[in-house]
C-alpha cells in the first residue's frame, strides 16, 4: 500500500509540474517589462544547503516601489551579484513582484519541451505503476 501511494503521489507531483512550467514560461512569453532593480536580499532556498538562492529586488515602476523575488531558484554560483547591487530585471506585467534576471535565459524552447515530455512522462509512469500496484493488493 505504501509503494502504491507514494507512486501515485510522484506521478501527481511530477504531472503537476509540467503545468507549472508551463504557467511561467507563458508569464515571461507575455508582456514584460525591463528595470534597473536593487538587489536587497539573497535567500537561500529551502532544503539545498545554499546551492540554489532567491534573490529579492526592489524597483521603482508607475505603481511605487515594488519588492519582488525570482520566478524561480538561481544557482548561487551563478548569480554574479551582491546586495546592494543594481541589476536590470525582467517583469510579467500582469505579475509586478516576481522578475527574471536579465541575461539569465530560460531554456531554449526545445529543451523546455523535451523536459515537459520527460515530466509528463515520468508522471504518468509512476501513476500507471501505482495504480497496478493496489490493483495487485
Amino acid at each position: 500500500m505504501i509503494f502504491a501511494s507514494t507512486m501515485i503521489l510522484l506521478g501527481v507531483i511530477f504531472t503537476a509540474m509540467v503545468f507549472v512550467r508551463k504557467y511561467y514560461n507563458a508569464l515571461f512569453s507575455g508582456e514584460t517589462i525591463e528595470y534597473q532593480a536593487k538587489l536587497v536580499e539573497i535567500r537561500d532556498s529551502i532544503n539545498t544547503d545554499g546551492g540554489l538562492v532567491c534573490p529579492i529586488v526592489k524597483y521603482e515602476s508607475d505603481n511605487g516601489t515594488v519588492k519582488a523575488h525570482s520566478f524561480m531558484p538561481i544557482q548561487r554560483s551563478s548569480l554574479n551579484y551582491r546586495v546592494g547591487d543594481t541589476i536590470s530585471i525582467i517583469v510579467p506585467a500582469k505579475k509586478p513582484k516576481l522578475f527574471m534576471i536579465s541575461g539569465l535565459e530560460l531554456n531554449s524552447p526545445e529543451d523546455e519541451n523535451r523536459m515537459q515530455i520527460i515530466l509528463a512522462g515520468v508522471g504518468i509512469g509512476c501513476l500507471v505503476i501505482g495504480a497496478f500496484a493496489l490493483m495487485l493488493m
